[in-house]
């Protein structure tokens, strides 16, 4: 389904990983965070946080397949960061 269809211009999607202690969180921040700022700009945004235990992505997307392919890269990028570092994701 197309996002015309929908009625949506605008996306937004949290995606927050909770680790097991503060430092594993930052080491997964900045394992990430050079992928995050090198993401092409254009009608897709990804930001990304750091609080306590948890880090958090923010995607903003103009199109569902935008958000998706977005999800899919950050989720895939902590999940294996997490991974490397021990952390059971």
């Amino acid at each position: 389904m197309s996002t015309s269809i929908l009625g949506l211009t605008e996306i937004d999607a949290e995606l927050c990983v909770n680790m097991v202690s503060p430092d594993q969180a930052e080491s997964v921040y900045w394992a990430v965070l050079p992928e995050v700022e090198t993401w092409p700009r254009g009608a897709t945004n990804v930001r990304l946080t750091l609080s306590g235990s948890t880090v958090c992505a923010y995607i903003h997307a103009t199109r569902i397949s935008d958000l998706r392919a977005a999800l899919n890269s950050v989720g895939s990028w902590l999940h294996v960061a997490a991974t490397l570092l021990g952390e059971v994701v």
